[in-house]
């Protein structure tokens, strides 16, 4: 006499594809999550270029200058209006420093009423913002890469998530155009 014993549990096979299923949704749900970082990362750049650009819009309407003494609504023939990062670029001022004129003043901006900012925040990639009198940008306000083109323009910006510096104007730059 068989006596026919019914098997319970799962085979080998079942097994790999509920494996294979469960690491397909895995990856898709990290990959998910990656882009929502890394565009949570450029609106808050994004928005933090707004909130400086305003802070900078105060200090011209008090002073008739923007940070380092450029002429409110022009554009600066050099890069001596700029303030970069001290890390990426080596540069002498920061938007942080006094001599910017938004968190505090070195005396040269008559009329100074700041605060205009409590303080700068950092880019969500942990540099400092940056002010260019001097940037170059295609028609549409989006860095220009050297492509030919390229209008002098005055912004507020991050160099994004690669930190590439000073005048190299990469399309991963977060930029808000102030004049142009």
């Amino acid at each position: 006499m068989v006596i026919n014993k019914k098997q319970s549990g799962f085979t080998l096979i079942e097994l790999l594809a509920v494996i294979g299923i469960i690491t397909v949704l895995s990856t898709l749900g990290i990959v998910a999550a990656r882009y929502a970082l890394n565009n949570a990362k450029d609106k808050k750049a994004g928005y933090d270029c707004v909130a400086i650009a305003r802070a900078i819009q105060f200090l011209g309407n008090d002073t008739g200058s923007w940070p380092g003494g450029l002429d409110v609504n022009s554009v600066a023939a050099d890069d001596s209006a700029d303030f970069c990062v001290y890390t990426v670029d080596n540069c002498l001022h920061a938007l942080s420093d006094n001599e910017a004129g938004l968190i505090g003043t070195d005396g040269s901006y008559i009329g100074w009423d700041g605060l205009y900012m409590p303080s700068l925040p950092n880019d969500p990639w942990g540099e400092q913002y940056f002010f260019d009198g001097n940037y170059q940008v295609k028609s549409d306000n989006t860095p220009c890469a050297g492509a030919g083109g390229c209008l002098p323009a005055v912004v507020v910006g991050s160099y994004g998530p690669n930190k590439q510096g000073h005048n190299s104007y990469e399309e991963d730059d977060i930029i808000f155009v102030l004049y142009k």
